[in-house]
């Protein structure tokens, strides 16, 4: 026995508002953080000015949504980025998939490999040219080039 037209369309009027959240956070999700190629411009448009720089090692730290995020320049262009959760919780995996999706490039991300003992987990990209790295505790992602890792 198939739904009733009712019934089928009280689900979809319920689940509408879902969708379109799941939308709108994908959207928002590669114009939130920060991007391997984004310029330091674009970086203080999005987070402000930084809290902490170091003009010698092309370096600056942000503070977004109590996340700390550092970036390192070079040539100009965000090379590397390391994402610090607020608490000792760490990041969940939504967290970690979206600041990866927000730097996927064009192409997608490997899936995931435990690195080391300490239990490191790592991501290259299908394209090879960027990886990702997060600590066992999830206290610390990087998302990085690979030649300035």
């Amino acid at each position: 026995m198939f739904p009733s037209v009712d019934h089928a369309e009280s689900i979809m009027i319920k689940t509408l508002p879902a969708l379109w959240f799941a939308i709108v956070m994908v959207s928002l999700t590669s114009t939130v953080f920060a991007r391997i190629g984004d310029t330091l411009e674009q970086c203080k448009k999005r987070y402000g000015a930084p809290i902490a720089s170091s003009e010698k090692d092309q370096s600056f730290d942000f503070k977004h949504e109590d996340v700390k995020i550092n970036i390192r320049l070079h040539e100009g262009k965000v090379a590397a980025i390391s994402y610090t959760p607020p608490n000792k919780e760490g990041f969940t995996v939504d967290q970690i998939m979206s600041r990866l999706v927000a730097n996927n490039g064009k192409g997608d991300w490997n899936l995931p490999e435990r690195s080391d003992d300490a239990g490191t987990m790592t991501w290259t990209h299908e394209d090879a040219s960027r990886g990702a790295s997060i600590d066992k505790g999830r206290l610390l992602l990087k998302v990085y080039l690979l030649d300035s890792k």
